[in-house]
């Protein structure tokens, strides 16, 4: 059944205001195809629907949307749209909690992810996404000089020198801060070695796979193994700032305390995402399985990552290509 309300076929706007942003793939920030955008996000509404609840929220920006996946998911971005805390100081739902404060999320349907852009300038630039990012100013990202009748004096040198007076100078948003890359694979007796990057399934290794994620920086490496184990139709997991578990009903396992349900059209892991915060299992230990050389810790670099659960890739590496790979003693990176 469509998600629906009568509220939104009464909204009186103009859809034809979005623009899609270029390339392919889920909106992203300032920080490049791994800068996630704070955003809601809901499961079956149309793409039209979708640009009118962005429409109707004042800070919605922009919308990322398919209509292949969960019957339409639609994604709403912009500043407070992931929750509210009750003490103002903080902005995402991980300070709120750290800071001993309590978080609000959106109104169900709508979930909320904290992330430190608000505003997009881009997308995962993918070979191809069942994704795709529309925005409703494609220059919100640059310095804005505000104001009756202001307008920046050289508009190739968007500075507050070039701002007069009178008007407001406002600075372009701020880069993410560094993340470190995932500290490597512990070796955990029977396990394949791992890929660098987020899992991803489909023909070319660029989909969502149906699954379940926990809590941000709430699973070491060995429960999120376990948490794979313990379900009998788990195909493989990835570790990070985020443990998701894969596999065909494995979203039916959610508590919606600890782990959440992340619906996909595909149980298989065939590839990875570029995200050196991330190593991905593509397979589960046999039963005969023996510890060997093949647990080797997996090599990350010091380029910036995101924290990882939704669809979207830049880099892809297919498992067609792994075997090739690893025969040259190759270091696979793949988001």
């Amino acid at each position: 059944m469509k998600f629906c309300t009568l509220a939104i076929a009464s909204l009186a706007v103009s859809i034809e205001a979005f623009q899609q942003a270029p390339g392919n793939g889920p909106c992203r920030g300032i920080g490049g195809p791994l800068d996630k955008v704070n955003n809601r996000y809901a499961t079956e509404i149309d793409f039209d629907d979708c640009k009118s609840y962005c429409k109707a929220e004042e800070q919605c920006n922009a919308i990322t949307h398919t209509k292949e996946i969960n019957e339409g998911e639609c994604i709403l971005h912009g500043p407070g749209l992931d929750g509210t805390c009750s003490d103002s100081q903080y902005k995402s739902n991980y300070a709120c909690i750290n800071g001993g404060a309590k978080w609000t999320p959106p109104n169900s349907p709508w979930k909320g992810e904290s992330w430190h852009s608000t505003v997009v300038v881009g997308t995962t630039n993918e070979t191809t996404s069942a994704y795709a990012c529309w925005e409703l100013d494609d220059k919100d990202h640059l310095a804005q000089c505000n104001g009756d009748n202001c307008a920046f004096t050289d508009s190739s040198n968007l500075v507050a020198e070039n701002c007069p007076s009178g008007c407001t100078f406002v600075a372009p948003p701020e880069m993410p801060p560094a993340k470190p890359p995932h500290p490597g694979d512990i070796g955990l007796p029977g396990w394949p070695k791992p890929l660098s990057g987020a899992c991803r399934g489909g023909d070319e290794g660029t989909d969502k796979v149906n699954g379940l994620y926990a809590t941000k920086d709430s699973q070491t490496q060995t429960q999120c193994a376990d948490k794979c184990m313990s379900l009998s139709e788990c195909t493989g997991y990835h570790h990070g700032p985020y443990c998701s578990i894969f596999g065909k009903e494995i979203d039916l396992a959610a508590d919606d305390e600890t782990w959440f349900a992340t619906k996909g059209n595909y149980t298989t892991i065939t590839g990875t995402k570029v995200n050196p915060s991330y190593i991905c299992f593509t397979s589960v230990p046999s039963d005969s399985a023996t510890t060997d050389d093949s647990n080797d810790s997996a090599t990350t670099d010091d380029s910036n990552d995101d924290d990882d659960k939704d669809s979207g890739s830049n880099t892809i590496m297919n498992h067609k290509m792994i075997g090739v790979m690893a025969a040259l003693g190759s270091v696979f990176f793949s988001m």
